[in-house]
């Protein structure tokens, strides 16, 4: 099965800024921050991702979101999904970063989703 991208629900009670500082120093990468229709959005590269983080909050909108977006899109198109969780989930653990579930987004929407949870 051939997926997209990996999106990752982060939780925490955490400013967006000190997420980015956070975000940046586990990938050793700068995130350049837009706000994309209202949201702020973080995008950066790595040697074999593009990393998006999506702020919860929404100035068109009163009630944020519960929860951060990170989004990893695997740079390479013959990538070893299993690799690619394991480095995440590596990461994420050493800098302590708290996360709900995983999706990964296929690239045909009639294929199934792929889901991974902490451990």
């Amino acid at each position: 099965m051939e997926y997209k991208a990996l999106h990752i629900v982060l939780a925490g009670n955490i400013l967006f800024a000190d997420l980015v500082k956070v975000i940046e120093e586990s990938f050793n990468m700068n995130l350049n921050i837009i706000n994309k229709k209202g949201r702020l959005e973080g995008r950066g590269d790595t040697e074999l991702y593009t990393i998006f983080l999506v702020d919860k909050e929404d100035d068109l909108f009163e009630e944020p979101d519960e929860d951060y977006l990170l989004i990893i899109e695997p740079r390479e198109k013959d990538y070893i999904v299993e690799n690619i969780e394991d480095q995440i989930k590596e990461k994420l653990l050493i800098n302590k970063i708290v996360w709900k579930r995983g999706i990964w987004i296929p690239v045909f929407m009639t294929e199934s989703f792929r889901e991974l949870f902490p451990e």
